[in-house]
């Protein structure tokens, strides 16, 4: 089912773990955006039907489903691994963060609703109509509160909404004492720079408790967290691409590592088997991370060598 063909699509998108996906990928994933149903949160993706729309062929489509489908332990999303989409079957598949990213309202939300909000005011205020308790209140350009109860959203609802989107991480309740003693433009700002601290934590800053960051005395979300990204992505390249710092190439290794030994593990495997399986595996991480390297080392690479490593250490300890 369609959503109507509407949906949002961040600027960040083009700057995180998916950068370097492939064209295919991005495009696939636009078409995600604009066609999951907003009530399950699911979407068709029939390889034929998107190979038609995107002009891309079904396998090209396929390998860009498969990605998506993948885990990610760069995503700022942990859920499920990092995985963009379920499974569920034949063609449907559930987008994990469709619902998170479709209820952050961008300021050109605010603007809509601002715009509207004040036209009505005006047709009633003419009619006499505002003095009176079946009016509009009075518009307070940053009031939170009169946003979000034209939209359906209480103070607590925003809370839980940039909660659930920090990652529900910290103490719950203090923060909740914190943010009712939050300005409304202050809760307006840290529900806009959210989504760029948490591209900031995977860049490899440590992440603060929820209650912490919006602490109203300490103030850890008005920093310019756009160029702290930008200072914290300054190292190794992906050729062409992006910059990608130590820590995020080292978690993309780790799991790597993880998942060679896993395959080197299984005891059902003949030594041709796991041969075969680390050839598949290589060549899914190499296609995963193609624009990722370190010091001039791909991410199988230093899996790899992590591997290697281990096992001698392992031997010389026998």
């Amino acid at each position: 089912m369609s959503n109507g063909g509407f949906g949002k699509a961040f600027a960040q998108m083009y700057e995180g773990s998916m950068a370097g996906s492939g064209s295919h990928v991005f495009a696939v994933w636009g078409y995600i955006i604009a066609h999951t149903d907003p009530n399950t949160h699911t979407v068709r993706l029939n390889p034929k039907v998107l190979s038609a729309a995107i002009g891309d062929p079904c396998d090209r489509i396929q390998e860009a489903i498969d990605v998506l489908c993948q885990p990610d332990p760069n995503s700022t999303t942990p859920d499920h691994d990092g995985r963009r989409l379920l499974h569920q079957s034949g063609f449907e598949y559930f987008v994990v963060t469709h619902e998170k990213y479709r209820g952050i309202k961008t300021g050109f939300d605010r603007t809509a609703y601002q715009r509207e909000y004040m036209r009505k005011y005006r047709e009633q205020e003419k009619k006499g109509e505002c003095k009176t308790n079946k009016g509009l209140r009075k518009p307070n350009p940053v009031s939170v509160s009169d946003s979000d109860s034209a939209e359906g959203e209480s103070e607590g609802e925003a809370f839980e909404r940039c909660w659930v989107a920090f990652g529900r991480y910290g103490v719950k309740k203090q923060a909740r004492k914190y943010w009712k003693a939050l300005k409304p433009e202050d809760r307006i700002q840290i529900d806009q720079v959210i989504p760029v601290y948490l591209e900031c934590v995977a860049a490899g800053r440590t992440k603060s408790q929820f209650e912490g960051w919006i602490n109203p005395d300490k103030r850890k979300w008005d920093v310019d967290w756009h160029q702290a990204l930008a200072d914290l992505t300054k190292g190794a390249k992906r050729p062409g691409r992006n910059p990608v710092t130590k820590a995020e190439f080292d978690r993309a290794a780790d799991a790597t590592t993880k998942n060679i030994r896993h395959a080197l593990a299984d005891k059902d495997l003949t030594k041709a088997g796991r041969r075969e399986a680390l050839s598949r595996l290589g060549t899914k991480v190499n296609d995963h991370y193609r624009k990722m390297e370190w010091q001039g080392k791909t991410v199988w690479q230093a899996a790899m060598e992590r591997v290697k490593s281990r096992n001698a250490s392992t031997e010389r300890a026998t």
